[in-house]
């Protein structure tokens, strides 16, 4: 990517209905986001101050109760962030929904193959999280450079 000259106007990529309700929607990823980060990181904390993870207990069914349910937490953390991505990338609502519930259902085999196929289909910057191809559901956007 290389900026535009200093005098090329920029316009956004997105109609003005979109732009107004960008601060919204930003805002609700972010709490979304935050809550999430706050949840599995307390899940964890809690987990280590009251079973610490070594020396291992094994032989300790409370413990690995404890353990098992900070990795499930810390699991859906995780891929709650990709599926956060796939929606955000893929070329529709739907499609997304569909690998993430994929991802949330039948784990990690499912995450990477979404990561290949994406690679497959749009090289290494298909994982970039700016996405241009979206700009083709809106006609009316004239490639934002006047």
């Amino acid at each position: 990517y290389s900026p535009p000259p200093p005098s090329t106007k920029i316009t956004s990529h997105c109609p003005s209905s979109i732009m107004t309700n960008t601060s919204t929607q930003t805002r609700t990823h972010l709490i979304f986001f935050l809550l999430l980060l706050l949840c599995t990181s307390t899940a964890i904390i809690v987990t280590c101050t009251s079973h610490p993870l070594f020396p291992l207990q094994t032989d300790n069914l409370e413990w690995n109760n404890a353990w098992l349910m900070a990795t499930v937490i810390d699991y859906y953390g995780a891929c709650l962030c990709l599926c956060g991505v796939i929606v955000g990338t893929e070329e529709d609502w739907f499609r997304g929904a569909l690998w993430s519930l994929g991802c949330c259902l039948l784990g990690s085999p499912i995450c990477c193959l979404w990561i290949i196929l994406r690679i497959w289909k749009h090289g290494s910057s298909g994982l970039c999280l700016q996405n241009d191809d979206r700009r083709s559901r809106y006609p009316s956007i004239d490639g934002g450079v006047d």
